[in-house]
């Protein structure tokens, strides 16, 4: 008798500008697919991730990727910059990350390279650049953020809280 999975892992294509990054490496599967009395509750600001009560169950993957429009305009990536920056800021400035514009740059260097040449990033042309370039900034900014503007983050957490 075949056990029925508890979670279905989903693997992304993403799309950015109005096209399929197809050539771009996948990190591994999320889980998305569950049935809800296993739910536990959601974590995380950005990104969120669900714990389960029985993590030990059977997790299959999807065969096909699903679309994930992530970034759709510049505009849009603008906006989703700034606002996962923030979060992404006040989530390492509480667990007292030091931030700066030389770690700043680290972070957003590392990750375009591991984006754009270890992920192929460049194989999917510009939309491919832009897509690796906005996350990039977000890196960047988070810990740029984190020095220069601590007090409002402070305030953002303390009116979330």
């Amino acid at each position: 008798m075949q056990t029925r999975p508890g979670v279905w892992e989903v693997l992304w294509n993403q799309v950015a500008y109005g096209r399929p990054l197809t050539h771009m490496k996948s990190t591994g599967g999320i889980p998305r697919l569950f049935q809800t009395s296993n739910l536990l509750r959601y974590e995380g600001v950005v990104h969120e991730g669900a714990v389960l009560r029985d993590p030990s169950v059977t997790v299959s993957q999807f065969k096909t990727r699903l679309f994930h429009y992530s970034r759709e305009t510049v505009y849009g990536s603008i906006q989703k910059l700034a606002q996962y920056a923030q979060l992404g800021a006040m989530k390492r400035a509480e667990k007292g990350k030091i931030g700066g514009v030389l770690r700043g740059m680290a972070s957003g260097f590392a990750n375009f390279m591991q984006l754009y040449f270890f992920r192929r990033g460049f194989l999917c042309g510009p939309e491919g650049f832009l897509f690796c370039f906005f996350i990039a900034l977000e890196c960047f900014f988070r810990y740029v953020m984190i020095k220069y503007d601590r007090d409002i983050l402070n305030s953002t957490a303390k009116r979330s809280s």
